[in-house]
Parts: structure tokens; C-alpha cells; sequence
């Protein structure tokens, strides 16, 4: 109720249109890395279900009623079940690791199929999803594989950055976003290693086994 009250006044005294919870943990991982245990919540079942109930409270108590945006930012996901259930309290979501892993490493193929299905069933919900690929600024086949990943689920409501958490007061931009590929003819779909979407003006290719992706125009 307290950080409620706060979140009440700012928007009423600066005229914010929404809030960014930063963060709201799906598991006890970070707390288990620290060593720093919440006595109240000694697993992720009791950690989760006081995460839930928080969401629900702020979200029915004040956001939703007064149609004012609720978006979080979702880490230590372990189970994507856990991104579901606090999705019901939020009007949308962000995924800081999409597609690729923190620092130089890539996602296991199943991790990042995973991810891709959070991101599909997301908007599918009319939730928005804000995804963030990390790397280095000059890594140009990191940041076309991640850019390619997000164009393979983007239906509408998905919101694509690839930057780096030491960097996000930068704006680093690339000759890849002024591709016009038009509209997604359908889904995405596989042909042996490869996720495949076809475009009105061209085709989106990615193998999450070899890391490689292409955008190619007709």
C-alpha cells in the first residue's frame, strides 16, 4: 500500500502515463546468488505466490481501474508458467535476454525456441512485450541473429532493442532496421535447423543452432 501510494502521487504530481516495475523476480535465483534469502519466502513457490499477489493488488487496486499502464520487467524466469501468471496483473512485459544470453554467450536452441513461444503467446494475450538482445555494439552478426529472432514474433505488439545493460543511455542504431520487409505473409515456421517467415517484400532466416540468421528481399 505504501509503494502504491508513492506510485499514485507521481503520477498525479508529474504526469507520468504509466509505470516500469524494475524488477519483479520469477524466482529466487538472484536472491540465492546473493546468499540473501527473504525469511518470509524460503523457495520459489512462496517467493512467486507473494510476487503474484503484490501484482494482483496494485494492478486491480489502482492500474487497471484507472487505465493506467502496468509493465514489468521479468527476470530469473526459470518457468515460463511463472511469466503467465503474473502477466494477468501487468499490461505488458520485458525480456532482457532475448535471444541471446547475457555477455557473449548464445541460448540453448530449446531455451531461445522458449522464448520465442513467451513472446508469440504474449501478444496473442494483447499484452506488449519489449525485448532486449545484449552485446557488444560492433558485433553486427550477434545483433542481426538477435534483430532476425524478433522479427520471426513480432505481431504487432513487440518491441525490439539490441544494446547493452552498461549502455542503455546509448542509442545504437543499425542499416537492418530501415529494411522494409512489409507485412508477415503468416507465422514462422521450420525447415530442418531453420526458423523461416516470409514478408511481403522478403524472407527472415534463423538457426538457433548455428547462431547464423539472414534478411534477404525479393
Amino acid at each position: 500500500q505504501y509503494w502504491l501510494d508513492q506510485a499514485r502521487r507521481s503520477q498525479d504530481q508529474y504526469g507520468w502515463h504509466g509505470v516500469f516495475l524494475d524488477n519483479v523476480e520469477a524466482s529466487l535465483e538472484k536472491r540465492l546468488l546473493y546468499g540473501a534469502l527473504p525469511q518470509k519466502y524460503p523457495d520459489d513457490t512462496a517467493y512467486q505466490a507473494a510476487v503474484e499477489e503484490n501484482l494482483r493488488f496494485l494492478f486491480s487496486t489502482y492500474f487497471q481501474p484507472s487505465g493506467i499502464p502496468l509493465l514489468a520487467n521479468i527476470i530469473s524466469l526459470e518457468d515460463p508458467a511463472i511469466w503467465f501468471r503474473y502477466l494477468q496483473y501487468l499490461d505488458g512485459a520485458m525480456l532482457e535476454n532475448f535471444a541471446v544470453d547475457w555477455n557473449s554467450g548464445y541460448l540453448e536452441p530449446a531455451e531461445w525456441e522458449t522464448q520465442l513461444m513467451i513472446a508469440e503467446q504474449t501478444q496473442a494475450l494483447s499484452k506488449e512485450i519489449i525485448l532486449v538482445s545484449q552485446g557488444s555494439e560492433f558485433d553486427q552478426d550477434r545483433q542481426l541473429f538477435a534483430f532476425s529472432s524478433y522479427l520471426l514474433i513480432n505481431n504487432g505488439r513487440a518491441y525490439f532493442r539490441y544494446s547493452n545493460a552498461q549502455f542503455y543511455d546509448q542509442n545504437w542504431l543499425y542499416s537492418n532496421y530501415q529494411v522494409q520487409l512489409g507485412q508477415p505473409l503468416g507465422p514462422r515456421y521450420q525447415i530442418n535447423d531453420s526458423w523461416i517467415r516470409d514478408f511481403e517484400n522478403g524472407t527472415v532466416t534463423v538457426n538457433p543452432y548455428a547462431y547464423t540468421a539472414a534478411i534477404d528481399l525479393h
